[in-house]
């Protein structure tokens, strides 16, 4: 075969190799023109983080003070929170706590609210199996009572928090406005 021969055999060769459709294209046509559909987590949004992520950071992973929902509610190092965790519930359904010079977390009078604590349990209770079903684990060893109180008490928990944090934030800006409005006449 004569050299330029080879040459453009070589050359068509290469052609012909970029442009043919790499395999794993191939596999992925093949499953889209079969209807092959893939399981996208089912309906799980709240999984455990991968182990190849935790063993990067163990520490960065692990809840030092405080558990919220059913992943590490078992570990004794957590349970002195679950008092603080009620003390919200309480508080955002309108108890009363007493502390030294008044009631309330700060002292004010807590009014009750329109949100009862028994409606609570009943809407979690028909929502158990729709929550339960949210994460990647069946937490079977968690009785249906059990986990029904974990997810009003610990939601109750997160509710409050953040409504304190914003009362605390609209009142720090409250002040910063009437400090700097003297300010404006001057």
């Amino acid at each position: 075969m004569n050299p330029r021969n080879l040459r453009t055999v070589n050359s068509d060769m290469k052609l012909q190799d970029e442009d043919k459709t790499p395999d794993w294209a191939i596999d992925i046509n093949c499953h889209l023109e079969e209807g092959h559909t893939f399981d996208a987590g089912k309906s799980w949004t709240i999984y455990r983080v991968p182990n190849n992520f935790h063993q990067v950071r163990e520490s960065a992973f692990d809840p030092k003070i405080i558990s919220v929902g059913p992943f590490h509610c078992k570990e004794s190092s957590l349970q002195a929170m679950e008092e603080h965790k009620m003390r919200y519930l309480v508080r955002l359904l309108g108890g009363k706590f007493e502390k030294e010079g008044g009631s309330g977390l700060d002292g004010e009078e807590l009014p009750r609210k329109t949100v009862k604590l028994e409606d609570l349990v009943k809407s979690m209770k028909l929502l158990e199996q729709k929550t339960r079903a949210c994460y990647s684990e069946n937490f079977n060893n968690i009785k249906s009572d059990e986990f029904v109180h974990m997810m009003v008490t610990d939601g109750c928990f997160v509710v409050e928090i953040l409504r304190q944090y914003y009362k605390h934030v609209k009142h720090e800006e409250a002040k910063l406005k009437v400090a700097f409005y003297p300010s404006i006449y001057i």
